[in-house]
């Protein structure tokens, strides 16, 4: 783990202390449990939600998971919309009184053909919408590839959304760029009207790549809160009492070369979620009728 985690420089971890204090633990444990339960606290102090633990029998423990002020109200947008559609484990669709689409998207499982082409065709049905809320506020992550299927719907040509670096030797610093992530459009008529793309901190890993792609398409303005700042694309490696232990692989970054570890993706309007309903969707609203009339009143 020292060798290969990818954050070492970046929060400043000393691997060699924090293994001085929990070695005698780790060594005296007689289960592969009690190996975990002495560990753990070392994990934690990594600070870093792509590290966790798995047993032999697959149970995995997550060490550090650190709270979050959500900055969304489902109860209150579904009773905005009509024509409800929902996706297990993905989220739900619909429309606003006055017509603008909206897609809530929670969770990118890996899985399942079927239910991104529900989603497809979801969206397209409301290809006529003067605009759209494309919603990641709670988006918990999953296969960034399944998001660029989604993102490819508003993308108008291929864009780069983010780079990435990895560990190439001991040193903390002996970094070397991955190839840059792309996102392009995934169907002949993508969607360019204006979009709003509503992120929080409940936002992460994937999800978070997922605003990357968003943020990379001029009609798009993304709004709300800062994501998480966590995205590790984590791997495993297998102790020799058959305990796992993933932890993060790279340094997501920003196309400028910015990491969004620890920072996150940040919206270019900021919205405090303070009251009753949902205050943060209703201003997207507002703001995407500002710029439908905008770009109706615009000359050609």
């Amino acid at each position: 783990m020292k060798a290969q985690y990818s954050f070492t420089l970046l929060k400043g971890i000393d691997f060699d202390a924090l293994s001085r204090s929990f070695r005698d633990a780790a060594e005296s444990a007689t289960t592969a449990a009690g190996f975990v339960q002495a560990i753990n606290p070392m994990l934690a102090a990594l600070e870093d939600p792509h590290v966790w633990t798995e047993l032999p029998d697959g149970k995995r423990g997550y060490p550090y998971v650190p709270p979050y002020r959500a900055n969304y109200d489902y109860a209150a947008v579904l009773k905005k919309l009509s024509s409800i559609r929902r996706f297990s484990g993905l989220g739900f669709a619909g429309r606003t009184a006055d017509g603008i689409g909206v897609l809530v998207v929670a969770g990118l499982p890996a899985e399942n053909d079927e239910l991104y082409e529900d989603v497809i065709d979801a969206v397209r049905a409301m290809a006529d919408a003067p605009g759209f809320i494309v919603d990641l506020r709670s988006n918990s992550g999953g296969a960034e590839p399944r998001a660029a299927q989604i993102a490819g719907l508003f993308a108008d040509e291929r864009r780069m959304y983010a780079r990435s670096q990895v560990r190439s030797g001991p040193s903390p610093d002996d970094l070397r760029e991955s190839p840059a992530r792309y996102v392009g459009p995934t169907v002949e008529d993508p969607y360019t009207r204006p979009v709003i793309c509503l992120i929080g901190p409940g936002c992460i890993s994937s999800g978070e790549g997922f605003a990357l792609m968003m943020k990379s398409l001029d009609h798009v303005t993304l709004v709300g809160q800062a994501t998480r700042g966590a995205s590790g694309n984590p791997q495993p490696v297998t102790l020799s009492n058959g305990v796992k232990v993933w932890f993060s692989r790279w340094i997501s970054l920003e196309p400028d070369g910015t990491p969004i570890e620890g920072r996150g993706v940040e919206p270019a309007v900021e919205v405090e979620h303070e009251g009753p309903g949902d205050p943060t969707f209703e201003r997207a609203v507002e703001l995407l009728h500002e710029q439908i009339e905008s770009a109706r009143t615009s000359p050609p």
